[in-house]
């Protein structure tokens, strides 16, 4: 089924509509289809996407009924639902399509709507036609977001989607300040008094991907040794003291040095031999 989420007025709740539900009526909308994703990347703020990479988060139970189902809850509700009218054009905030729990998301902004155009239309063999073209939304089909019905969003753009899903921003979140402290204070590092309120806004989104990931486990100290290990590695060329299976932390631009460390940013060029900083990284097929 195809639906329109409508802002609501003076404050009032988003309501939702109906487009498209019948099968006949929605043949028109074949164009409109879930997205073929080869490439999936892990959402890092960091990270510039390939042409044909997607960002993927993986939802909680809790995040998936608080952010999909306003959505998803629709198809079986859609008896109960008004169908899209010429005065809700210019309020349609989203136009979304749920098939068997999948559903795709495209944000509708004030750069699709038609208000009032004049549209030279050519024929092959007619005469050139002038049409009248207003209250409408150009809908190429581009799809913003799309969710598989197993706890994963992926998206292209995290700012075109951020609305759509309230609470989404955790994913782009920077790290409180007491868990800056829990950072910098971790048994793994020796810190000598980092000020966390020296730590910048891209450090401080670092420091929660770090905490929040659990393969990178930096709380668990069976997996101090790995880290101390990888920091070695580079700890001549970026001027990082190790002492006692310690890292020392002087100030803020040593926390920067092992944040890089810890979310993989260095690695050897195995065509020259270079130890090479990557902008960002993620797990190839992750």
């Amino acid at each position: 089924m195809l639906f329109a989420k409508i802002s609501g007025s003076n404050g009032a709740a988003a309501q939702h509509r109906i487009i498209a539900s019948s099968k006949k009526s929605l043949q028109q909308f074949g164009f409109y289809h879930l997205p073929n994703i080869q490439q999936k990347v892990k959402f890092n703020p960091d990270r510039k996407l390939e042409s044909d990479q997607w960002y993927y988060v993986e939802l909680t139970t809790e995040q998936v009924e608080s952010m999909l189902s306003p959505y998803l809850n629709n198809v079986s509700a859609s008896g109960d639902l008004s169908k899209t009218v010429q005065s809700d054009y210019d309020v349609i905030e989203t136009i979304y399509r749920v098939d068997d729990g999948k559903a795709i998301f495209t944000r509708i902004t004030d750069s699709y709507r038609i208000r009032n155009k004049t549209l030279l239309k050519f024929h092959d063999t007619e005469q050139v036609e002038v049409v009248q073209e207003a209250n409408s939304i150009e809908f190429s089909g581009d799809v913003h977001a799309y969710y598989d019905g197993a706890k994963k969003l992926y998206f292209r753009n995290f700012g075109k989607i951020r609305s759509m899903f309230p609470g989404i921003e955790e994913f782009y979140r920077k790290a409180t300040q007491a868990e800056k402290l829990r950072f910098v204070n971790n048994v793994v590092f020796d810190n000598k008094g980092v000020d966390v309120d020296t730590i910048g806004q891209i450090d401080s989104r670092r420091i929660a991907i770090v905490l929040g990931d659990a393969s990178i486990d930096i709380e668990n100290v069976q997996k101090h040794p790995i880290i101390i290990s990888a920091a070695n590695r580079d700890a001549d060329l970026l001027d990082l003291e190790i002492i006692e299976n310690k890292i020392t932390l002087n100030d803020k631009s040593d926390v920067t040095k092992v944040l890089k460390i810890l979310l993989s940013r260095f690695y050897v060029s195995e065509i020259t031999g270079q130890r090479m900083e990557s902008y960002a990284s993620s797990a190839i097929g992750s």
